[in-house]
């Protein structure tokens, strides 16, 4: 992930390639996984620049609820967030 700011506080918004690494995924299914709706959309901060709202991926991933808030039911973010909570 990009470095801490402050310490410990993550940056509050992240590009495709922090998030696919901090998901340990590609670029590509970040794509994918957005446009099936299993991740949130980016948010346009300027032209050109489309981030994620990381308190919005911890939330999915962090277990901020239950695994019937994961969009769809999507197998894949369902078993992530089952290893999260081992």
């Amino acid at each position: 992930m990009a470095k801490a700011i402050n310490g410990s506080r993550p940056p509050s918004f992240v590009s495709i390639a922090t998030l696919a690494r901090e998901l340990d995924m590609s670029e590509s299914n970040v794509r994918s996984m957005v446009k099936r709706g299993t991740l949130p959309p980016p948010i346009q901060l300027s032209t050109g620049t489309v981030r994620w709202k990381w308190s919005d991926i911890q939330g999915l991933m962090g277990g901020e609820g239950s695994s019937s808030q994961v969009p769809k039911a999507d197998p894949y973010m369902l078993g992530a967030l089952n290893a999260t909570k081992a």
